[in-house]
């Protein structure tokens, strides 16, 4: 199975979050890229606030739609990530308390 323009510019965008390195993907292989299937493809594998991150470097490549739904669908994870945090310290509270 070979992986396609989408799904290495996702690996790429990844490699660039977990290891905090600047832009490298070359600007010729940034052409034709279809950013909607990189986006459907980073929700899909759960990924979507980790590839935002470093997609932010490429929005000048990126359809201001496709961009903006990207935008809002990072907010959401990180909005519930912050809800499921909360949640776990009044538990820790709670078991510290009384347990």
């Amino acid at each position: 199975m070979e992986i396609t323009k989408e799904q290495q510019m996702l690996l790429e965008l990844l490699k660039e979050n977990m290891l905090g390195k600047a832009p490298s993907v070359p600007e010729e292989r940034l052409h034709g890229v279809d950013w909607e299937s990189v986006y459907k493809e980073a929700r899909q594998q759960a990924v979507a606030l980790q590839a935002f991150d470093a997609a932010g470097k490429y929005r000048e490549w990126i359809p201001k739609e496709t961009y903006d739904r990207w935008f809002q669908s990072a907010t959401r994870v990180m909005q519930n990530n912050l809800r499921v945090q909360q949640s776990q310290n009044e538990l820790i509270a709670l078991l510290e308390k009384h347990g």
